[in-house]
């Protein structure tokens, strides 16, 4: 279906047709929103003002322009208009029409937003409003959020994970999403960091499902936290990179064995399931174990490969350019993010009840 705007095409005018106004910005009314109408439009434009996609100096349209527009009544426009007079956003100057002046001097410092995130809750709005989710609505939401990071910026979490490049990834993707604070703890090192205290201030401890026992084993009868496990799966750039291998390819999935990593066999097991079981179709999948050097026979017959991202490096220099070689990196899965959200939720709650019950105690020891 093509859109086209009022100055895509120009049509001669029509004695006695009235010229529609122009849209200047993207505006749109919910008719299934309970709020009023004239709310709609201060929350939409006090948005725009606050976020800088409508700056100090910019002019609205009027009153009678923008009802033409949105088709409700020139008094609802103007009604808005005052509200957010009154909240210091605009001007109505005679003469000049309604000009933006931006937040109100208080709040503007923390009100202006970088440009790219500024864009960002644009394409946010634009989304909601296609979606049917009404302004205020997203702004309970968002605020929600902000107060959720608000609450878990006080929890210490441990994440334990058997190699370095795995734990950096995990750590940054909850720490980012989350906005807990996160203590990287490789799984070798789990018991020697419980012993020298390195734990002793956690809230909780992760690690995914297939190092759960190990973790719980080294832990027993040393740290007394809730120990949770998450489940993963391949990132979204392996799932893309698979589906632009041509039918029937062969895929080698490589693991480099460590010296002493006794769950190689293990680990590389996982690797190939997940690549078979990624959802491509007539892919033929080879696990191929390296415990020293890479030889011809490893890859023989093999259309592409997908390893780790450390051995990407030093397979790229074994192989032909035109063999592709795709980065094994795993994420988490959509069930185990809502469960760390529900997690963190509630140990925040339970630490912030565990302050209120402890703060009059303290206060009658005075």
């Amino acid at each position: 279906m093509r859109t086209k705007t009022a100055s895509s095409r120009k049509r001669p005018a029509t004695r006695g047709a009235r010229r529609p106004a122009a849209k200047i910005f993207d505006l749109r009314l919910a008719t299934d929103d309970p709020s009023p109408v004239y709310k709609q439009l201060v929350d939409q434009l006090r948005l725009l003002v606050t976020t800088g996609e409508l700056g100090p100096g910019a002019r609205l349209p009027s009153a009678r322009h923008l009802a033409a527009n949105l088709g409700v009544n020139r008094n609802t426009a103007l009604r808005a208009y005052m509200v957010l007079a009154r909240e210091g956003l605009v001007d109505g100057r005679r003469g000049g029409g309604t000009v933006v002046i931006g937040p109100k001097p208080e709040t503007r410092g923390h009100m202006r937003m970088p440009p790219q995130l500024a864009e960002k809750v644009g394409q946010l709005v634009a989304a909601s409003s296609e979606l049917g989710v009404n302004t205020g609505d997203l702004l309970a939401y968002i605020a929600s959020q902000s107060d959720g990071r608000a609450r878990r910026s006080d929890l210490r979490v441990a994440f334990v994970e058997c190699n370095p490049e795995s734990l950096d990834h995990y750590v940054g993707r909850i720490r980012d999403e989350f906005g807990v604070n996160v203590v990287p703890v490789l799984l070798g090192d789990v018991a020697e960091t419980a012993r020298k205290g390195g734990l002793r201030e956690i809230d909780c401890i992760v690690s995914t499902f297939f190092h759960l026992s190990e973790v719980r084993r080294l832990l027993r009868d040393m740290v007394d936290v809730e120990l949770f496990a998450i489940g993963v799966r391949p990132h979204l750039s392996v799932l893309e990179a698979l589906e632009h291998l041509s039918r029937k390819s062969a895929v080698g999935v490589m693991y480099y064995e460590r010296p002493g990593d006794l769950l190689a066999a293990e680990r590389l097991a996982r690797m190939a399931d997940a690549v078979a079981n990624a959802g491509v179709r007539e892919l033929r999948v080879k696990p191929v174990l390296v415990r020293s050097a890479l030889s011809a026979r490893d890859t023989a017959g093999l259309d592409a490969l997908v390893v780790r991202p450390e051995n990407v490096a030093p397979i790229r220099q074994k192989l032909p350019p035109s063999t592709p070689i795709i980065e094994f990196v795993n994420d988490l899965d959509v069930a185990s993010r809502q469960f760390l959200g529900e997690v963190f939720d509630d140990l925040a709650l339970r630490r912030a009840r565990g302050a209120a019950a402890e703060r009059p105690t303290v206060e009658r020891s005075r």
